[in-house]
């Protein structure tokens, strides 16, 4: 299917993406290394999807600097800290649970692609589980703490 006017779209969201993480970055007040390294993650991935989009040599060093970016970020303690933000009662099961069920599931997806490159057939399988389960706990992680928070119920 052909549409005419499909080029801008995508490029328009990573460019309000982009600029909206830098505008929010620059208005926080009090900024640590964590904050620097988000800032890095999230301008590279904007500059992999646009380059990457338009076909644009250098595309795969954004890439790889969003990795090493993603990668100081988890290094650093970027989950635990995003925990702690967002107020959940630390003896609850979604705070003790939290990073050891996204690493699994973050490990099914991984070698779930793995076994797809490799054609083994458990690795559609694999890749969708870990993908569905990372999506329901994300949801069940929002609804808590909007539910923490006094938005829900």
């Amino acid at each position: 299917m052909h549409w005419p006017y499909l080029l801008p779209f995508p490029l328009v969201g990573f460019g309000l993406i982009g600029v909206g993480y830098l505008l929010r970055f620059y208005l926080k007040h009090e900024k640590s290394a964590l904050d620097f390294i988000k800032l890095g993650l999230v301008e590279f991935w904007v500059l992999h999807g646009v380059f990457g989009y338009m076909d644009c040599p250098g595309y795969r060093f954004m890439f790889y600097s969003a990795i090493v970016f993603l990668v100081a970020w988890l290094i650093m303690g970027g989950p635990k800290s995003y925990l702690e933000s967002q107020n959940i009662e630390k003896d609850s099961f979604l705070y003790k649970w939290s990073i050891p069920v996204l690493v699994l599931l973050s490990l099914l997806v991984g070698i779930g692609a793995l076994f797809k490159i490799m054609h083994w057939p458990l690795g559609d399988t694999l890749t969708n589980i870990g993908m569905f389960g990372t999506a329901a706990w994300a949801l069940l992680f929002a609804f808590q703490i909007q539910k923490s928070k006094g938005k829900i119920g």
